[in-house]
């Protein structure tokens, strides 16, 4: 099922990767939370798999600088029993928090509408679905730990606001964090060579393995130093000091704590493998259950890419065991 949102104004656009920046950095509009933005064809989309019935639900959460194309295969790894949402969230809800939990709430609504209209399908009124995230990268966490703290948060929300975050709350499974989260004692070097391989990868320009292909660019002589510097002094302001503060006290204090599969690499050059393991065995001290698998040598968020068939039956084994966890 697919609905597609023109935009007139996206219209005097013409086709060049240098277009692609300002669009990704402020779709922040009410159609920004569709699951994915089709730049090349000026089209807003959201594209829910053809599985209606379906009470299982996936929702795929890109990383910075994913597009359509790339995350759309992950889909593959999911059978026609579950129904997938995917989405993208704008670079911009990386560096202000106010996008960052505009977004969340709008996939807040987005996911209850979808299970909503499956549990009128199947008129079952108890809402018996199992809710799964798969998140790519730090940006596909940061936006996840959002949505936990918009759930969590009833001060100013209607009657059947709150009886729709419950609703999500009590179907929520389980979490698979690919290539994440960082630790935050490294934010900094983080940020810069997520924003550099972004934007060098909007523009298509990628530095080339001879065995592992087209990789990211992490570092530039001139741009490197002029990132790290501003974020350095950008991720010590107050508001974003807090904002880290909360996204950790968010899933430290969540309820209910689902079990979470860590996928990531000795070799990713962005967030390190001690970096997620530093991540990781604070959430054990936190009551979570964690499952891992560590692979030798595939890139930041190419995990599948390289390893398909060990990466799809560590994700399918995990929804089975969460699933007979919570039955």
């Amino acid at each position: 099922m697919q609905r597609w949102f023109h935009l007139n104004q996206l219209n005097r656009f013409k086709y060049n990767p240098l277009n692609k920046l300002p669009l990704l950095l402020f779709n922040c509009n009410a159609n920004s939370v569709i699951n994915y933005v089709c730049i090349q064809q000026r089209l807003f989309s959201t594209q829910i798999s053809s599985t209606p019935s379906s009470q299982t639900m996936v929702v795929l959460v890109g990383w910075l600088g994913c597009t359509e194309k790339r995350l759309a295969k992950y889909k593959e790894i999911y059978s026609s029993d579950y129904k997938v949402i995917q989405y993208i969230p704008p670079i911009s809800s990386v560096i202000l928090p106010s996008v960052a939990r505009r977004e969340a709430l709008k996939l807040i609504q987005l996911i209850h509408d979808e299970l909503n209209k499956t549990a009128q399908l199947q008129h079952d009124s108890t809402h018996n679905h199992k809710l799964f995230f798969h998140l790519f990268s730090g940006t596909g966490f940061h936006l996840y730990t959002h949505v936990l703290g918009q759930l969590e948060k009833h001060s100013n929300d209607q009657p059947t606001q709150k009886t729709n975050k419950e609703v999500i709350k009590n179907s929520m499974s389980g979490c698979i964090c690919d290539s994440a989260p960082p630790y935050t004692d490294n934010l900094v070097e983080v940020y810069t060579r997520g924003f550099i391989a972004a934007v060098f990868g909007l523009l298509g320009i990628t530095h080339h393995d001879p065995v592992q292909g087209n990789l990211p660019i992490y570092r530039h002589r001139i741009f490197t130093p002029i990132l790290h510097k501003f974020f350095s002094w950008y991720l010590k302001l107050p508001k974003m000091a807090k904002n880290y503060a909360d996204v950790e006290r968010y899933i430290l204090q969540a309820k209910p704590k689902i079990p979470h599969l860590f996928l990531y690499s000795e070799a990713d050059r962005l967030i390190e493998p001690h970096s997620i393991q530093k991540y990781i065995q604070l959430l054990i001290e936190h009551g979570y259950i964690t499952k891992e698998k560590i692979f030798k040598d595939s890139p930041h968020v190419a995990h599948y890419k390289v390893y398909p068939k060990e990466y799809t039956d560590q994700v399918l084994s995990f929804l089975r065991y969460c699933k007979d966890k919570f039955k």
